[in-house]
């Protein structure tokens, strides 16, 4: 099982599953931002709108930099911002090469 890759450009990635739960009546817009660490965060598959009353999966690709992870592993905190508006704080790990 791999759990960290390392791309061409040297930044490490992870692969996540993002689920997501639309409890209104209408389609909500969604966007993902990384609030605790410089890095790329990428929906795989393009933009992300939560159907109404739905649930919604997609893959989710996060790179840092090698020099954001001194101890190998670090705490995420993603952000979900609906019409510009927090409406979520997700927390998980990114995990890296061990030092």
């Amino acid at each position: 099982m791999v759990l960290f890759q390392t791309t061409v450009e040297g930044k490490i990635s992870n692969l996540y599953l993002l689920k997501l739960t639309n409890k209104t009546h209408h389609d909500l817009p969604v966007e993902l931002k990384l609030e605790n660490v410089p890095g790329t965060l990428s929906v795989l598959g393009g933009q992300t709108v939560v159907p109404a009353e739905k649930q919604f999966e997609s893959s989710v690709l996060v790179q840092l930099d090698p020099a954001q992870l001194p101890a190998g592993n670090r705490p995420l905190v993603v952000g979900v911002y609906s019409n510009g508006r927090k409406i979520e704080t997700l927390k998980t790990m990114f995990v890296g090469p061990r030092k």
